[in-house]
């Protein structure tokens, strides 16, 4: 009942802390982009692009060493150029869309796969994601232009500066710790490639899906697949977090259908609703990955709402393209190069019993290298709880035989922390 109880308060705070990360970003890159427009004339697309790197950023930069931050921060600025030239390709039609999909598919490829390399290499592919992201949901036009691209750029960099100025006054940046790898299910290939080709390839066949069902909104199939494939941790994973992502969009555009129609195009209003969702989201995440779905579903639903594009007849083809989205995802992970969560909870669970052992073992007291060891090894495999969880609740899969075992490798790596005062060891889902 005591670790039940401590969990309250634990969550509560994690809550409050990933509204106020997200939050002390996203306004203030507003405010200066609003600042800009006094002298210039940004777009409103490079806005809405400083708005939700902001919203992702955070996140991002506390996953990664001090050390790689350059070397991400110079990523993504590349990155958000080459992800927006692409989603314009999608707007503009023809042969350019085929190419805009194509690089999307190679950018949801290089995400996952350089990651495997680790150091800088991770920091890079992490940002990667966050660009591909927001360039997606920024709605781009189908003509392209110098001045865009240099305020798009100025969009990336203003976000960049408020994010990284956050995480200095929050407490500096996090040390180097080894990474966990996945689970090698063959010695030819390994399953960050394996992961890279299903993210290019569901990415690729979301496009051609779209362009044959509904030619004029081809970025949420391709959104979802890559949200849904993005960071996974196997297939079962995958299910998981497409079956959120499902219900949280279902979720979130029963709110807008509501609610959307409230306000005319371009009412401030809407932007303040907005805001408010983007906060309800940041608190909400540390709770699952549903909640975060459905604030942002409905968020973007009143974005586009203020920009004129609203009605239920939009809000059911996002919904379909979202569906489209996600079987794509989830068939990929089981019949291309399929990776078994099972094979990597199993993994992970090695890695936090032998990082527990050598910590019991120092006889002259615990060293910090083996205690950020542990403590990495554990925030590996607390991110497969929900997946094991999931499976256990419904009784499906064999991953679900593994959930005791994560608890018992969980309760036994506190107990080899707790000399050392460890603090909240099971991360934010």
């Amino acid at each position: 009942m005591g670790d039940q109880h401590r969990e309250i308060p634990r969550a509560l705070m994690a809550s409050l802390r990933s509204m106020l990360t997200t939050m002390v970003v996203v306004l203030p890159a507003f405010w200066t982009m609003g600042q800009l427009a006094r002298w210039w004339t940004p777009p409103l697309v490079a806005v809405i692009m400083a708005v939700m790197l902001g919203l992702s950023l955070p996140r991002t930069l506390d996953a990664m060493a001090g050390a790689d931050r350059l070397w991400a921060s110079v990523a993504l600025v590349l990155a958000v150029v080459v992800a927006s030239l692409a989603s314009i390709g999608l707007a503009a039609g023809g042969w350019w869309r085929v190419i805009g999909g194509l690089g999307f598919a190679v950018l949801a490829g290089m995400t996952t796969w350089v990651r495997r390399f680790h150091g800088p290499w991770k920091a890079i592919g992490l940002i990667i994601g966050v660009a591909l992201i927001a360039a997606l949901v920024s709605p781009m036009s189908a003509s392209i232009s110098w001045k865009l691209v240099l305020w798009l750029i100025v969009a990336a960099l203003c976000a960049l500066a408020w994010a990284l100025a956050m995480s200095w006054l929050a407490g500096g940046t996090p040390t180097d710790t080894p990474e966990t790898s996945q689970a090698e299910t063959n010695h030819r290939m390994t399953s960050s490639t394996k992961m890279a080709i299903q993210g290019a390839a569901a990415i690729a066949v979301a496009a051609g899906a779209a362009q044959l069902v509904d030619q004029r909104h081809l970025v949420w199939p391709i959104l979802t697949a890559f949200i849904v494939l993005n960071n996974n941790r196997g297939r079962g994973d995958v299910l998981l977090k497409g079956t959120q992502r499902l219900v949280g969009a279902l979720i979130g555009t029963a709110v807008a259908t509501l609610l959307v129609g409230l306000w005319p195009a371009g009412d401030a209003r809407s932007v303040i609703v907005i805001f408010v969702l983007i906060a309800v989201a940041s608190a909400l995440r540390p709770f699952g990955y549903v909640y975060w779905a459905a604030c942002v579903t409905a968020g973007l639903a009143f974005l586009y709402s203020f920009l004129g594009q609203g009605g239920i007849d939009l809000l059911a083809r996002r919904l379909l393209g979202i569906l489209i989205g996600g079987v794509i995802a989830i068939a990929i992970t089981w019949v291309l190069l399929p990776v078994k969560t099972t094979d990597v909870v199993r993994l992970r669970i090695g890695a936090v019993r032998r990082a527990s052992a050598i910590l019991a073992a120092q006889g002259d007291g615990p060293k910090p290298a083996q205690i950020a060891a542990l403590r990495e090894a554990v925030h590996q495999l607390s991110a497969m709880l929900p997946t094991v969880r999931a499976a256990r609740v419904l009784g499906v899969g064999p991953a679900r035989a593994l959930a005791p075992i994560v608890d018992e490798t969980l309760a036994l790596a506190s107990g080899a922390l707790e000399p050392a005062s460890a603090n909240n060891l099971t991360p934010d889902p």
